[in-house]
C-alpha cells in the first residue's frame, strides 16, 4: 500500500534521521526567551513542537496547507503577518516553485537584526546517489535541489549576508546529504 505525502511526511518526522536534523536546526537558531520564530513550510509542525518544547518563544507555523492531522493547531497561519527574529526552512525551500517572490516576502518579515536558517537536500548527493543504488528514491515533490554554492548565491544575489554554511548528513564520494545556510541582511 502506497502512502499518501501526509503519511510519508509523518513517518519521515519521526525518524532518528529527522531528530538529528532537528537538533542540528536548533543549534544552528539558537532560539532565545521572546524571540519571535517562523517556520516556513511547516508540514506537519514536528519541528515547532519540538523547539516549543525546548525553550519558551513565540513560534508559528505557515505552509499552503495544514498538513498534519485532526484540528489545526493554534500555531499555524495562513499568511505572514507580523515580524519575525529568525525564519527558517526545513526540507521546505526545495519544495517552493518561486523560491525568489518568497524570499522576498519573507525579507519584509523578517526583523533588521533577524537571521534565515535553511537545511535542504544537497544536490551534489542526489547526483551521486542515482547511479549507485536502485533503491534510491528521491521525493518527486522537491522542484528545486541546490548545491552548497548555489545555495549561497540564491542569498546572496537576495541581499543577504552569509553567516555561516556548509554540509551535514551521510557522506558519500565527498559530499554530505544535507547543506545549510545561516543568513542575515
Amino acid at each position: 500500500m502506497e502512502l499518501n505525502y501526509t503519511e510519508r511526511l509523518i513517518r519521515f518526522n519521526s525518524s532518528e534521521k529527522y531528530k538529528k536534523e532537528m537538533e542540528f536546526l536548533f543549534d544552528l537558531i539558537k532560539p532565545r526567551e521572546g524571540q519571535r520564530i517562523l517556520d516556513y513550510g511547516c508540514g506537519t509542525g514536528t519541528l515547532i513542537n519540538f523547539i516549543k518544547e525546548k525553550c519558551n518563544v513565540e513560534i508559528s507555523g505557515f505552509d499552503v496547507q495544514y498538513l498534519g492531522t485532526g484540528e489545526i493547531p493554534d500555531w499555524y497561519i495562513n499568511n505572514l503577518s507580523d515580524s519575525y527574529d529568525t525564519v527558517y526552512f526545513m526540507h521546505s525551500l526545495a519544495h517552493i516553485v518561486d523560491a525568489e517572490s518568497v524570499l522576498e516576502k519573507v525579507k519584509k518579515y523578517l526583523k533588521v537584526s533577524g537571521k534565515i536558517v535553511v537545511i535542504t537536500p544537497n544536490r551534489m548527493w542526489d547526483i551521486e546517489m542515482k547511479p549507485l543504488s536502485k533503491n534510491y528514491n528521491p521525493d518527486t515533490t522537491v522542484v528545486k535541489h541546490f548545491t552548497p554554492e548555489e545555495l549561497e548565491v540564491f542569498f546572496t544575489d537576495s541581499g543577504f549576508k552569509i553567516e555561516l554554511s556548509g554540509q551535514f548528513g551521510k557522506l558519500l564520494n565527498g559530499y554530505n546529504e544535507r547543506i545549510f545556510l545561516v543568513a542575515t541582511l
